[in-house]
């Protein structure tokens, strides 16, 4: 978690990324953000993925201001549809969202589709750097490697090929 705290301190350092609150998504972006906006020295919130179904019906939980600058702060990235969802109920709530940190992308669109929506991501690590160290330190053999790109470069067919169900799952478009 410091490692990730660090990153992200560096990167908004570095890339001159104003923060006046982060934010993590329910509930594995909670504990990073935690981290991240005490590094920042700055408050945290955290989206829920949906409404509860008692008491007030909020979707961020904690002190936002309405035009507050917001880093969200997540473990993963895959196709980018969660994110927008905790994205978007930040937007609900007056916030700017120009940036998301996370410690690990996946690479199957989640950068795109944040950037289709004027959204820069920074990662600590991705799939491919995560490969190339696992075949380099004999963690993986080629094969498994080769498997794994597979997979990432059609998961469908990778699924159809073992007699695997498929789906796309649900993209989070926020609150409603």
């Amino acid at each position: 978690m410091r490692l990730f705290a660090s990153f992200s301190h560096l990167v908004c350092s570095r890339r001159e990324i104003e923060a006046d609150v982060v934010a993590g998504g329910e509930t594995a972006g909670i504990p990073f953000a935690a981290f991240v906006a005490q590094s920042l020295s700055v408050p945290m919130v955290y989206v829920r993925k949906e409404i509860k179904g008692h008491g007030i019906a909020n979707l961020v939980e904690g002190s936002l201001p309405k035009t507050a600058e917001v880093v969200l702060v997540e473990d993963l990235i895959t196709d980018g549809g969660s994110k927008m969802g905790f994205v978007n109920a930040l937007k609900a709530c007056g916030a700017t969202v120009r940036h998301v940190i996370v410690l690990f992308d996946r690479l199957q669109g989640g950068q795109a589709a944040l950037a289709a929506h004027g959204i820069q991501l920074h990662a600590l690590c991705d799939m491919d750097a995560a490969l190339q160290i696992a075949e380099a330190d004999d963690l993986l053999t080629s094969e498994q490697v080769g498997t794994v790109r597979r997979y990432m470069s059609d998961p469908r067919k990778w699924h159809v090929e073992k007699g695997l169900p498929y789906s796309e799952g649900p993209i989070t478009k926020g609150p409603p």
